[in-house]
């Protein structure tokens, strides 16, 4: 049983369900702005779970295609070990995601479907042959950051009726910690292989660094300026954001510690998962 529970959990990590999860909690943690009394639509949030699940097992399985076998890493290794099963549990959600559709009110669905289009465009650029492939796999923290943070956060927001000052600035701090995580999980990914394409091998190590302990310094002043002092729900959501962009522009200042067995994956993804801190206080 020991050795049972931790092998689950590495598999259900390969499959980024603790992605998908980490997009629907934080996705809650904005629906519930600005009071913390706000209900989230249930049927939008499973979707967007299923949606984010479904996206991160396609690029996956797009990954193993382009990617030769002696540069897989353990993540892909297991993806393609269990390609089949892993193909029908894609087609599943795919599915699931098209069903719940029919049970989304039209508010929510229309920019949903905007979203969605912008994704598929996405992966249609980058699996293009050509200049036009590098450019787009070059820049994709940049393309990821917009598309994640408008589902995760521009959903929940546009369902409001009126929006504060403090909401655009929670949601342009959590863009930036977005693409913080992605521009750390580069330079990782950089550091393993330097033949990596992606926007850590465009700027540099030192730039990728600097952007990643610029974004928190940001965020952090953001917070103490702007929501230090008060005990309600938009502060929280600040503190919470503090904790995430905290975290990730620790962990490179150890590089060798957070490399090993893919540990900043590991911190990465969790930090979506902070704002149950919060949610349930």
């Amino acid at each position: 049983m020991k050795k049972t529970f931790p092998s689950v959990f590495k598999s259900l990590h390969f499959l980024s369900l603790d992605v998908a999860a980490g997009a629907v909690i934080s996705s809650w943690m904005f629906w519930k702005l600005p009071l913390g009394t706000g209900s989230p639509d249930r049927v939008t949030l499973i979707t967007l779970g299923i949606c984010t699940w479904f996206i991160y097992l396609t690029d996956r399985l797009l990954d193993i295609i382009h990617t030769e076998k002696e540069e897989l890493t353990h993540r892909h290794s297991f993806i393609a070990k269990h390609q089949y099963n892993i193909q029908v549990l894609t087609i599943a959600l795919g599915l699931a995601g098209l069903f719940l559709c029919f049970f989304m009110p039209l508010h929510v669905l229309f920019p949903g479907i905007a979203i969605a289009l912008c994704m598929g465009g996405y992966f249609f650029l980058i699996n293009k042959t050509g200049q036009i492939t590098t450019f787009f796999t070059h820049t994709k923290e940049i393309a990821v950051t917009i598309i994640y943070t408008a589902a995760v956060v521009g959903i929940p927001l546009y369902n409001r009726s009126s929006l504060n000052l403090s909401d655009w600035i929670l949601a342009a701090c959590f863009l930036l910690i977005v693409f913080q995580n992605l521009i750390t999980f580069s330079l990782f990914e950089h550091l393993d292989n330097p033949e990596n394409h992606n926007i850590v091998r465009f700027t540099g190590k030192k730039a990728a660094k600097r952007v990643i302990n610029f974004i928190a310094l940001v965020v952090i002043f953001t917070a103490i300026f702007l929501f230090s002092g008060g005990a309600g729900y938009t502060n929280k959501v600040a503190l919470i954001e503090v904790l995430m962009t905290l975290t990730l522009s620790f962990m490179p200042a150890l590089p060798a510690f957070f490399a090993g067995n893919e540990r900043y994956r590991w911190l990465g993804d969790l930090v979506f998962l902070y704002p149950l801190l919060i949610l349930f206080a």
